[in-house]
């Protein structure tokens, strides 16, 4: 078995993977780390830096309101930019309104649940 990072190029070999879904929005200074055995990819994580949008949240009884989201989506987009996003930035999600706004904008919700891991100070 081998390990390795997988250069750009080679993206196509993710097809099928649990990653398929994002091969498009990786930022390409992404590193896709892969094991494998022979010819076939046996493992695989993204190693990347990108601006993550958290506690997203509109008054329940404003959220219906399209002024609200749209002043909120101008200003999260100028500020993701600002802040080094080129391509998607990584959000959460915990109500069926803000789902449906993140899908209109063009949001793509994965089967997987994230978590933030320590991985010590040196």
């Amino acid at each position: 078995m081998t390990s390795r990072i997988l250069p750009y190029d080679e993206y196509v070999r993710l097809t099928g993977t649990a990653i398929e879904c994002a091969i498009a929005a990786l930022p390409r200074d992404a590193r896709v780390l892969v094991v494998e055995d022979g010819d076939r990819l046996v493992a695989h994580a993204v190693l990347m830096n990108i601006v993550h949008v958290h506690g997203v949240w509109i008054d329940p009884t404003r959220v219906e309101k399209l002024g609200v989201a749209t002043r909120l989506w101008r200003l999260f987009v100028r500020a993701a930019r600002e802040m080094g996003a080129t391509t998607s930035v990584m959000t959460d999600c915990d109500s069926e309104p803000l789902r449906a706004l993140l899908a209109r904008v063009g949001g793509q919700a994965y089967a997987y649940q994230p978590y933030t891991v320590p991985i010590g100070v040196e």
